[in-house]
């Protein structure tokens, strides 16, 4: 099992993204950090998943999964998408 971060921008728009995490804490850490930068955001919630985790969010860093990264060019697309 996974978790995801769904972000509700109005009425009942819910929308998720391609990240996934571990634990149930790791996506609300997640999605808390992305409502505070975020303006159009009303809610947020987590939900779980069955989707391969992909992502870590801890101490407010993102990090992808290195076994996802083929390359280092990837590596380097994957840091500048953390750095966000």
């Amino acid at each position: 099992m996974s978790y995801k971060s769904w972000m509700c921008t109005s009425g009942d728009d819910w929308n998720t993204n391609a990240l996934v995490f571990a634990t149930e804490k790791e996506a609300e850490d997640y999605a808390k950090d992305l409502f505070s930068r975020w303006t159009l955001v009303e809610q947020y919630e987590v939900r779980k998943s069955d989707d391969e985790v992909n992502y870590e969010f801890v101490d407010g860093q993102l990090t992808r999964y290195a076994d996802d990264l083929d390359d280092e060019s990837s590596c380097q697309k994957m840091k500048g998408l953390a750095d966000d």
